[in-house]
This record gives structure tokens, sequence and C-alpha cells, in this order.
């Protein structure tokens, strides 16, 4: 009897012992789950990273940084040019970054603005850290956060991953984006001043940052915050004139108009692939994928209306306003190019930032723990198949090939400049841009020939 006794006193110091010990262990694993996919991913960006200018950053970056250093220009005139239109774009946050490059470093180094150009991933993921899924603990955080790493980590934006210009551009705009909409529901003046001038940093970094004032106007609707409404809209709207004045439509872009009345099928089938295109270059998966993403994020959110629980997710569902805004927007000016271009990879961080959204917030809802955790199961599961799947590997060989062309580039510079094809659609113009750098000392071509892989 009394051994019995003591076997059975026992046993709940053992279930005990365990329990502390799966309570320290789990989340070791957990977050040993969750830095695979970006080690993995910042490897592959550091091997990449190479010293050599792709397409755009000719003239948004070299062109820029002669007019601005060498140009003879007054203060104003240089204020002027850092606020200049760059296609349909103002990319003053790009412009300040190669500055700052330049200035600090006595030369232009696209591998410096590369590698800076994708911190914009820890920040996101620091961001969705301390974001959302607040209500759970967080080693049990680290769990419900598989879906984003190996979404949020995959290499479906590859073609910005590696190319400075368009890293700084693409991707800091969702890092302003979603950090302007994370302090603007909270209370205080000084959130509410950063957030009005992250939403700014947004615009004036890429086109679709002007949505970050419109996704931010539910939010202050929803808290009644009716003062901060009408600053946060006068903000906006003196911004967005700001924006708009002396803009041009750039001449090869398809009609907005025609795309969206004269051509509607076609639009439709763009917005959805849009949404979808976790699944690769599959149209008909991919649409109706995006179908049901996008009907699934309106029932989420309605339940939480429904619930009166919506004021506790209104930064997530603000960053999904932004999402879907700037997807309504690529179907309306990017569609006449056909549905194929939705698949293009320099949207790429919309789509996994769409997924990895939507994830969150349907795991932060639904509170049956059995369903939250088959649920987790489901978003992590076809996260990791995607990452695992060979169009991950695919593009993670466009990057490198597209290295390896870049250092053959600056090898054959040395052996006989006069046959390198720079990698711009106009070469005329890019090697005037280019000998002109070069001259003037704001770029130096490596010296190093293609690396072992």
């Amino acid at each position: 009897m009394i051994s019995n006794n003591r076997e059975t006193s026992s046993a709940p110091l053992q279930k005990l012992t365990w329990y502390r010990s799966s309570s320290t262990f789990l989340p070791i694993i957990w977050g040993m789950l969750l830095v695979i996919p970006m080690v993995y991913y910042y490897v592959i960006i550091f091997r990449n990273a190479y010293n050599f200018p792709y397409e755009d950053d000719f003239n948004s970056a070299l062109s820029f940084v002669s007019s601005f250093a060498f140009g003879h220009l007054s203060a104003f005139e240089k204020i002027k040019l850092l606020f200049s239109q760059y296609n349909e774009h103002r990319i003053v946050f790009d412009r300040l970054v190669f500055l700052a490059d330049y200035y600090l470093f006595g030369e232009l180094n696209f591998r410096h603005l590369i590698l800076f150009g994708n911190v914009s991933m820890l920040l996101l993921s620091w961001l969705f850290f301390n974001v959302t899924l607040q209500s759970i603990p967080w080693q049990q955080r680290l769990f419900y956060l598989l879906p984003v790493a190996y979404s949020l980590f995959l290499f479906k934006y590859w073609d910005l991953s590696t190319w400075a210009m368009a890293a700084l551009q693409n991707l800091y705009v969702v890092v302003f984006a979603m950090f302007s909409l994370y302090k603007l529901s909270q209370p205080g003046r000084a959130s509410f001043a950063m957030a009005c001038a992250a939403a700014l940093l947004a615009m004036f970094t890429s086109g679709n940052g002007l949505f970050c004032f419109m996704a931010g106007l539910p939010i202050l609707i929803l808290l009644k915050s009716y003062r901060r409404l009408v600053i946060w809209a006068t903000v906006g709207i003196t911004a967005v004139g700001l924006y708009f004045w002396g803009y041009r439509q750039p001449p090869y872009h398809p009609d907005v108009v025609d795309s969206l009345f004269n051509h509607s099928d076609r639009a439709i089938r763009y917005l959805f692939s849009l949404m979808g295109a976790m699944i690769h270059n599959h149209s008909t998966l991919s649409m109706l994928f995006g179908g049901a993403s996008l009907l699934l994020t309106i029932a989420l959110v309605g339940y939480l209306w429904y619930s009166h629980r919506l004021a506790n997710y209104l930064p997530l569902v603000g960053l999904l306003i932004f999402l879907y805004l700037t997807c309504f927007s690529l179907m309306a000016t990017r569609s006449g190019f056909g549905v194929e271009q939705a698949f293009s990879t320099r949207y790429g961080i919309v789509v996994v930032m769409l997924y990895a959204s939507q994830a969150v917030l349907a795991i932060d809802v639904i509170t049956q723990r059995m369903l939250r955790l088959g649920v987790t199961v489901a978003y992590a599961g076809f996260a990791i198949l995607v990452f695992l799947s060979g169009g991950n590997a695919e593009n993670r060989r466009s990057i490198e090939k597209r290295t390896v062309r870049l250092q053959e580039l600056a090898a054959q510079y040395y052996t006989d400049p006069s046959r390198v094809v720079l990698p711009y659609g106009d070469t005329t113009l890019a090697n005037a841009i280019f000998n002109d750098a070069i001259r003037q000392g704001i770029y130096r071509v490596p010296k190093e020939s293609t690396t072992k892989r």
C-alpha cells in the first residue's frame, strides 16, 4: 500500500517534469524550423549579390547620382531631382540610399544596395512577430508563424532579390506600409506621427505606397478616432496631390480604361491569377486559388465584424486591404500586357505577403485549439511544399544564372570593353551612363571573374 501511494503521488510530478521539459524543448524546435528558410534565403542572396548594375540600375542609380553629384545643380534643383518621377513612381527612398552609399564609400556598390534591400525581409519578419498573434504566448507563436517563414522567404520575387533598385523599391514599400498601419492602430501622438511618416515613406518609395493612406481610413473609422482621421486624410490628400503634380503617364503602359472596360474578362483573370500565384505558373489553378483566397479573407473579416472583434485585428486587416488594393491597381495598369504577366516575379512579394497575412489572420481568428492546429499545419504544409518545389528551385537557379551573366560581363569589360552588351533595353543609353559613371568615379567594375559554385 505504501509503495502504491508513492507511485501514485509521483505521477503528477513526472507529468509536470515532462511538461516543463517539453515547454522548453518545443520552442527550440519551432525556432530552428523558422530559421531554416531564412538562413537558406540569405545564403543565396549573399552569394549572388554582385556589384554590377542591372536594367533600371543604370538610369535610376548611376544616372541619378551623376546628375546629383556632377550636374552643377542648385539646392532647389537637387531636391526637385530627388522627387522627380521615375516611370510611374517617385523613388525618393531609393535615391536617398544611393546617395548614402555613394557618399559613405566614395562610389556606388550594388552589392551593398542589394544586401541592404534584403534587410527589409528581416524587418517584415520582426513586424509579423510583434504585430500578429499577440494573444498567443511567444513560445507558441513560433509554431504558428511557420506559414509566414516558409512563404516569406520563397524565391517568388527572385527578380527583385538581387536587383538593387527593385529590392529597395518593391520590398521596402511593404515594410513602411505594414509599420505605418501598425502604428496607426496604436494610441499616442508619437505612434500617429510615426504612422504618418511611414505612410509618406511608402508613397515616395513606390507608387502603390499611396494605398497606405487609403488602407488607414477604415482603421481610424473603426477606432472612432475622427480627429486623427481628418489629419490622416489631409496629409494623404496633400501627399497624393504633390505626387501627381506634373505627373506624366508612361507611354508604354497599357490604357487603363481599355484594359478594364474593353477587356474586362482578361482583367478579372489577371487579378485572380495574381492573387493565386503561389501556385506556380498554372493559370486555371492559380485563378481558383486566388478566388478562394479572396473569399476566405472576406469571410474572416466578416466573421470578425459579426463577432465584434475586428478592432483587435486592425493592423493585419489594414495590411490585407493595402495588398488587395495593390493587386487591383496592377490589374488596372498591367493586365493589358496579358494574363501571363500576373506571374511575373516582380510582383512575387505581394503574392507571398498576401498568403502570409491571411495565414496569421486565420490562425489568430480561430480559437479552438485543434482547429487552429489544423489550420496552421495546412498553411505551413502548403508553404513548405512550395518551398521544396521545383518552381522555387528554378527561381533560385535563375538568380544564380543572372549572377554568372553579370560576372562574365565584368570579366569581359577588362578584356574587351567594346564587346560588353549591358543588361538594359537601350544599350546605347546604358553605355553612355555606364562610361560616364566610371569616368566620374561613381562606379568601378569589379575585377573578379566568375566564382566557384
